[in-house]
């Protein structure tokens, strides 16, 4: 007897669906509103103007503008501890009590990151002539009490995408300025280049595609090669790790003030080696992680992901520096996009994947 097949997309028609995307899509528009409430003291008036800063500069300044970024920080604190003592994963998924503990000291850290972040912005802003009307200790207390409350409020409209919306709520949030990014890099090319940059936008276009089919495939296969929680690890991570690798040798030569091998600061960070370095940092971390959990086959079965990486990063950079009209935005936002919209894509859809020997957590 032949079973008729269903409709692939009956889930769309469903009303809970449909609820739970209005749900993420009123969050997602909260945000963005958000994005253009400006910081309490600050004279926008002046931003206004094409003679200072450009529009875009708005949304840097207003309450919103550190996003879930110290929340995301102090995560990865947290993720780079595990890594680094693989025995501390192991004793935080115990018991959910311990989880709970470190979700705590999470947030405390986040709010600590959040409050000297908004303090150096404080400062920063006062230095700008005439943007702050009435600089002083009261300005920076509104600065920072405004820029803190708004990431707290974020991680809270996070929290309702998760329990009543579609997908992680963090992820989606995190995912929203790369998205912004991504969207204002098409639009300049747009701009700039007219009908030179149709090839470049394509080619963009074209590279995400690319990158989520195969990291999606690796979802897939049975067992799966990879976790869609590990996914955006792997290049935030990884990106970051690069940074930091560069921090020691350009502090040096601060330092020193000379140049090593004809090198200056400007040109160590625009070499092929500091460009390079996400291709060996980006898998590096998906093979370090995998380890964190301590099964050693686990290793092993990280090679597909990490290859995967690997050969993401690196196409990416070379489409970043070597075209005329080059690839924009760069490899950590496009590969970091594809990765993050698949994480959300699979909570969205209720899929648990594991990896081939271990489930992983974020």
């Amino acid at each position: 007897m032949l079973v008729p097949m269903a409709d692939p997309w009956d889930f769309i028609r469903n009303p809970d669906f449909l609820r739970r995307a209005g749900v993420t899509l009123a969050a997602v528009a909260v945000y963005r509103i958000g994005s253009w409430v400006p910081l309490p003291g600050v004279d926008i008036s002046l931003l206004l103007t094409p003679e200072t800063v450009h529009n875009t500069a708005i949304p840097r300044l207003s309450i919103v503008a550190l996003g879930v970024v110290p929340f995301l920080s102090a995560l990865i604190l947290v993720e780079v501890a595990m890594i680094a003592v693989p025995p501390l994963r192991a004793w935080s998924t115990a018991r959910a009590e311990r989880r709970a503990q470190i979700d705590g000291w999470v947030f405390v850290v986040a709010l600590a990151i959040a409050a000297y972040q908004a303090n150096s912005i404080a400062v920063a802003l006062e230095a700008i002539r005439g943007l702050v009307s009435s600089p002083g200790l009261a300005f920076r207390a509104g600065v920072v009490t405004s820029l803190v409350a708004g990431s707290a409020f974020l991680l809270w409209l996070a929290s309702l995408i998760t329990r009543r919306g579609i997908g992680s709520g963090f992820w989606v949030l995190v995912a929203v300025p790369y998205i912004v990014s991504f969207s204002e890099a098409l639009l300049v090319q747009a701009s700039l280049w007219g009908p030179a940059g149709v090839v470049t936008i394509a080619l963009t276009l074209g590279f995400l595609a690319l990158s989520t089919a195969l990291l999606a495939a690796l979802l897939k296969t049975r067992p799966p090669l990879a976790s869609a929680d590990e996914l955006p690890w792997a290049p935030i991570l990884g990106f970051a790790a690069a940074n930091w690798l560069l921090v020691v040798p350009v502090l040096a030569l601060w330092l020193l003030g000379a140049d090593i091998g004809g090198l200056g600061v400007t040109g160590l960070l625009q070499s092929q080696a500091a460009i390079l370095l996400p291709v060996l940092t980006v898998p590096l971390i998906v093979a370090l992680r995998r380890r964190s959990f301590g099964a050693p086959a686990s290793v092993a079965a990280a090679t597909p992901l990490a290859l995967a990486f690997a050969v993401l990063v690196g196409a990416a950079t070379a489409l970043a520096v070597l075209p005329a009209q080059p690839l924009f935005p760069g490899p950590a936002i496009l590969v970091t996009l594809a990765a993050l919209g698949l994480v959300i894509v699979e909570s969205a859809c209720g899929a648990q994947p594991g990896t081939a020997t271990q489930p992983v957590s974020s």
